[in-house]
């Protein structure tokens, strides 16, 4: 127990602003312009594309940056389709990925469809309340039937 106190944590590498290495790597990623990043991973190595792979299963793990991580997966699968088919070590890493992008993806389409209903029932109450229903017909005849 004492010999784990008496480790500390390596002082941060002023090299990566301090960040762990998954942050830093994240924020790299995220810094590229949406128009440039696709001219990017083109250049990626197959070894580095694969490595970075194993970043963004890690990325939707944390739930960090969920659309560029899906963004970033996609076309480097796109990309090296051919080369991730026939590497029998990747296949784990593909394992992980498709489960973790599956349950990332379904948790923003809850989260949109959760707004977008709130969006509706919002614009519904705006109706009501100036007195318009969907239809586009004045309530202020059935306002007065009611206050009468």
């Amino acid at each position: 127990m004492q010999a784990v106190a008496l480790l500390k944590r390596p002082p941060a590498n002023p090299l990566m602003l301090g960040l762990a290495a998954d942050a830093y790597v994240l924020r790299s990623v995220a810094a590229v312009r949406a128009n440039d990043l696709e001219q990017a991973l083109l250049l990626l190595p197959f070894n580095d594309a694969l490595r970075l792979l194993q970043w963004v299963s890690g990325w939707l793990a944390q739930g960090s940056q969920v659309e560029l991580s899906c963004r970033v997966a996609t076309l480097l699968l796109r990309l090296h389709h051919s080369q991730l088919t026939a590497t029998p070590s990747a296949r784990q890493t593909l394992v992980d990925l498709h489960k973790r992008l599956r349950a990332a993806v379904q948790g923003l389409r809850d989260t949109m469809g959760f707004n977008i209903a709130a969006l509706k029932y919002m614009q519904r109450l705006a109706k009501e309340n100036a007195g318009v229903d969907e239809g586009g017909v004045v309530k202020a005849a059935r306002r007065q039937l009611l206050a009468a």
